[in-house]
């Protein structure tokens, strides 16, 4: 699988501006003494409570991003499965990230699944349009409107493929792997 990172590899994501970024996945709070922390506790950041959770709530608050992804993929049953856009552009996922002390760091806003994902998993990541995006990425959104973003997108946008057996058991880490090369 072309272009596969999994959490804890360098990625790309799009800060505030459309500033392209190179970071690390998985968000590293400037608290956390653990250098592992964000590759193995906050690689994804679930929708319902990253307002609330000291490891995402200051970066909901004032460092939001979007990272663009050709698929993402999920295990389940023994098979890799790939989530890919219907149309022919990437996906933009809402996310989050830290300034780090070596690198910037990020991770991606999760929500429950929807209709075409739910039989192979039970989260997804929260894919924006355009004019999302724009208002994910907005210093002044409202906290109403960033919480009306953090849905799961409809099922139209989305083409769920099995993308062949698992060929040997993953690791935690790699329970979520995604296809950061955009067409």
């Amino acid at each position: 699988m072309p272009g596969d990172h999994f959490p804890g590899d360098q990625g790309e994501f799009i800060k505030a501006g459309g500033e392209l970024t190179v970071g690390r996945w998985g968000l590293q709070p400037s608290w956390a003494k653990d250098r592992n922390f964000g590759k193995r506790n906050a690689y994804n950041a679930r929708a319902e409570t990253v307002a609330e959770k000291p490891t995402f709530r200051n970066a909901f608050r004032h460092r939001r991003c979007l990272v663009p992804a050709a698929a993402f993929y999920e295990r389940s049953e023994g098979h890799w499965f790939r989530m890919s856009p219907r149309e022919d552009e990437a996906f933009l996922i809402a996310g989050l990230w830290e300034p780090g002390d070596e690198e910037p760091t990020y991770t991606m806003v999760t929500t429950e699944p929807n209709h075409a994902i739910a039989d192979v998993q039970d989260r997804m990541p929260v894919l924006l349009d355009g004019g999302q995006a724009e208002a994910w990425l907005s210093p002044e959104a409202p906290f109403e409107e960033l919480r009306s973003l953090m849905v799961p997108c409809p099922p139209s946008w989305v083409t769920v493929e099995d993308a062949g057996p698992i060929q040997r058991r993953p690791s935690k880490a790699e329970t979520s792997l995604f296809d950061l090369d955009t067409p």
